[in-house]
């Protein structure tokens, strides 16, 4: 095992305190580390500081076998370093053998530390305290102190502490300010007329105190408080303008004090110079009115009031200006009617407002300064100035005036007075209007008509029930008139069927009229089949109309046309009389007729309104057409239907009594029960188209036409039996050599009979004779009859009509 002669080492210095910053006074652990353990003997380890401009030293005075050993370094006045760190490690004898050893003996020889403090451990150093502050001053006010002093200059500047005391060198601190530009703070609660002592210190940012600044004592006390001050005579309210030159007065509240408090005035023209006009005077009163001035339009005076107490302290109130308007404003004009402004009127037309405006009511002075009008007065009466109707009253500024509650008299004369004030109490001369004449009664009413435009050239003023133009309309009235204020101007409007206004010209519901008796009314669009109103409004200059309305005017702007016609066949024996009705009434209108057979067609026309009414005289064709020709159809307003309009009519079958267009048994009894008075022969043509003339002689030649009317009528029959059942007593018959017969009932007039066979059949006593008709018609096979028959008379008992037929055999 070898020997130990190698020498034990500083291996480091380090410490315990906290990384960060210290100030004066802080205690700072040192800490050397050696390489092994060492024993200290007759002697002290000595450690240099790096402390600023003065180096500090500490020492380790006893190790008894330690690898490491502390001291404590102690911030002292004006240390100050960025980074604590060892200058020196050295040994300090205080014996004979002084020696710092390793348990194996062996001496240390190198004491330089091989890592400082600083290398891992930053301890920044701050023993400098800022200057002592300078420059303190206390002022003393009513309960409270104010100090103030000097800027402080250090970089790490934190704060000023503020020490007071009631007794000389205060420690007491009582306040402190925030940043080193705070350099006046006020104490307030302290006792008035008691002394109070202050000094000052000044912290840096890590808490280094100054030393005190130089003290300084104040004595807080009361002094009179001032109240408020006004210009002019109110004790509650304050002007800014006045106007008379030699007086001024001015009051002010009772200061506020412990004690009695003496008064004095004074009146200058600046807030610099208070008592320039008036010198400060003393008074026994807070109000003054002063007299004897010679004061200045345009200035502005300021008015002072100066409290003192017994201990001679005083508080001053100065008002903030009263200005000098000498001046009357400039009366104006004024207007009486209405309400806008340059608008005056003559006549107005109600009996319980009154309205008026005005201008040019102006406050200007050579100076430039005016207080400007500030109210209006105004009065109503009935002569200028007069206040018979409305007394003097007051409003605020405004031009116009509405007045409402009033009972004026129709056909009196009313007149509006304003006086102006300014805002210093002058007046202007009494204006008043030149009158306006209240007017309650409307125009009395008069006549209004509707024209064309050509009667109104001509001169033709009757009224017009039609028109025929939609696009213009003359309207000519007369008659209105006005006693009192005169007719102004008339407004006219169009009204439709449903009174409801139609807009035109202007598009405004009533139109102004320049004419004061006519007006043509262009660009209208008015509408076919529709009657026009016409309403007039007749305005007086004071605003009253009366309003009229035409009776109306129809708008015709379709001729006429064909609406209906009668449908009823013509008779062919005697006159008809057809009815052809048309849209509207009509005036005129050409008639022409022709027949597709009938060569001539006589007949006679007649209008009656919207109605033509045709006479057509016979003769005429047998179930004929007729055909009319309407032209130049004029209605009652001169339009003209240009086509041609065409009714066609169609006559009577011939015989043909109950007009079912055949030629029956029906038709054969009327034919019967008429005769002898059935004169239709003779005839013409061919059935049905015959051409009746009557010889006025009836014959056989008229049963005969009839007769061939019924055969045309009655062609062969085409069904072969006819379902049949008993009416009445059977007939009679007999057996005849040829065939058969059969009686006819006694009182029989007319009738249909119809036979079945088993064989043909043939009336052997068929057509006409002086008895009567007897036709019959068949089947083609012949073995179905029917017989129609009618007796011209009743048959005599014992000679009763048969019908005889002959059989061939089958």
């Amino acid at each position: 095992m070898g020997q130990d002669i190698t020498p034990p080492t500083i291996s480091s210095v380090t410490s315990t305190s906290p990384v960060g910053s210290y100030k004066l006074g802080s205690l700072i652990n040192v800490t050397v580390n050696f390489s092994e353990a060492v024993i200290l003997t007759d002697a002290k380890l000595v450690i240099e500081l790096e402390t600023g401009a003065t180096d500090r030293t500490i020492s380790i005075n006893t190790i008894a076998s330690a690898s490491s050993a502390s001291a404590t370094y102690t911030v002292q006045k004006g240390d100050q370093t960025a980074a604590l760190s060892v200058n020196t490690i050295s040994l300090s004898a205080t014996g004979n053998s002084p020696a710092l050893k390793d348990t194996a003996g062996n001496a240390m020889i190198i004491f330089s530390p091989t890592t400082n403090l600083e290398a891992a451990h930053t301890i920044a150093v701050d023993g400098i305290a800022p200057a002592a502050p300078t420059g303190l001053s206390a002022t003393a006010g009513n309960s409270l102190v104010t100090l103030s002093w000097n800027i402080n200059s250090e970089a790490d500047f934190g704060k000023y502490r503020i020490y007071e005391d009631k007794s000389s060198s205060p420690t007491t601190a009582i306040d402190s300010t925030l940043t080193v530009d705070d350099i006046s703070k006020t104490i307030t609660g302290r006792d008035n007329d008691t002394t109070y002592y202050y000094r000052l210190a000044a912290l840096d940012t890590l808490g280094n105190i100054s030393d005190y600044s130089s003290e300084v004592s104040a004595v807080p006390f009361s002094r009179p408080v001032a109240g408020a001050i006004r210009d002019g005579t109110s004790d509650t309210s304050d002007v800014y303008w006045w106007n008379s030159r030699s007086t001024l007065s001015f009051n002010w509240n009772s200061f506020q004090d412990n004690g009695a408090v003496s008064y004095q005035y004074a009146v200058g023209t600046s807030l610099s110079d208070l008592n320039n006009t008036v010198d400060w005077t003393v008074v026994g009163d807070t109000s003054v009115t002063l007299t004897n001035l010679n004061l200045i339009e345009g200035f502005t005076y300021y008015l002072s009031a100066r409290g003192t107490d017994f201990t001679s302290k005083s508080d001053t109130a100065t008002s903030n200006g009263i200005t000098m308007d000498l001046t009357n404003p400039t009366p104006g004009v004024v207007n009486d009617g209405s309400t806008k402004t340059g608008t005056d009127l003559t006549f107005i037309d109600t009996a319980d407002v009154f309205f008026a405006n005005w201008t040019g009511f102006v406050d200007t002075l050579s100076s430039g300064v005016a207080s400007g009008v500030a109210s209006y007065t105004y009065a109503i009466g009935t002569s200028p100035g007069d206040t018979n109707v409305v007394s003097w009253t007051d409003i605020v500024i405004q031009d116009s005036l509405t007045h409402t509650g009033l009972a004026l008299a129709e056909d009196t004369t009313y007149y509006f007075s304003v006086i102006a004030t300014d805002s210093a109490g002058n007046s202007s001369d009494t204006v008043s209007s030149n009158g306006v004449t209240v007017d309650l009664t409307p125009p009395t009413k008069g006549e209004i008509v509707e024209l064309k435009l050509d009667d109104f050239v001509k001169g033709d003023f009757t009224d017009r029930d039609w028109t025929t133009d939609s696009t213009q309309l003359v309207v000519y009235w007369w008659g209105f008139s006005d006693t009192l204020s005169g007719i102004d101007h008339y407004e006219i409007a169009l009204l439709d069927t449903d009174s409801t206004i139609v807009l035109w010209g202007f598009g405004l519901d009533w139109t102004p009229l320049l004419s004061d008796s006519a007006i043509i009314m262009f660009g209208l669009s008015l509408e076919d089949d529709q009657i026009y109103t016409i309403g007039l409004r007749c305005f007086d200059v004071a605003g009253n109309f009366s309003t009229v309305y035409s009776n109306g005017i129809y708008v015709d702007l379709s001729p006429p046309y064909l609406k209906e016609y009668s449908t009823d066949r013509i008779l062919v024996e005697d006159s008809s009389l057809v009815k052809i009705v048309f849209s509207e009434p009509i005036d005129t209108v050409h008639v022409a007729a022709s027949g597709e057979r009938t060569e001539t067609v006589n007949f006679v026309s007649d209008i009656k309104q919207d109605t033509l009414f045709i006479s057509i005289a016979p003769p005429l064709v047998s179930m004929d057409s007729l055909t009319y020709f309407l032209t130049g159809a004029t209605d009652t307003r001169e339009l003209v239907n240009e086509d041609t309009i065409i009714v066609g009519f169609n006559t009577r079958l011939l015989g043909d009594y109950d007009d079912n267009l055949k030629i029956d048994i029906g038709d054969i009894t009327q034919f019967v029960t008429l005769w002898p008075n059935t004169d239709i022969a003779p005839v013409t043509g061919d059935p049905p188209y015959f051409f009746s003339t009557p010889d006025e002689v009836t014959d056989l030649r008229d049963a005969m036409a009839f007769a061939r009317l019924w055969r045309w009528s009655n062609e062969p029959i085409d069904t072969s039996y006819t379902a049949a059942f008993q009416m009445g007593e059977p007939l009679d018959k007999r057996i005849t050599s040829g065939g058969f017969s059969v009686t006819l009932p006694r009182n029989a007039r007319s009738g249909e009979i119809e036979i079945q066979s088993q064989s043909r059949i043939r009336l052997t006593n068929e057509g006409t004779s002086e008895n009567g008709l007897f036709l019959s018609k068949g089947n083609a096979s012949g073995k179905h009859q029917i017989i129609n028959f009618g007796l011209f008379r009743e048959s005599a008992e014992g000679n009763d009509p048969e019908l005889i037929f002959s059989v061939d055999d089958p």
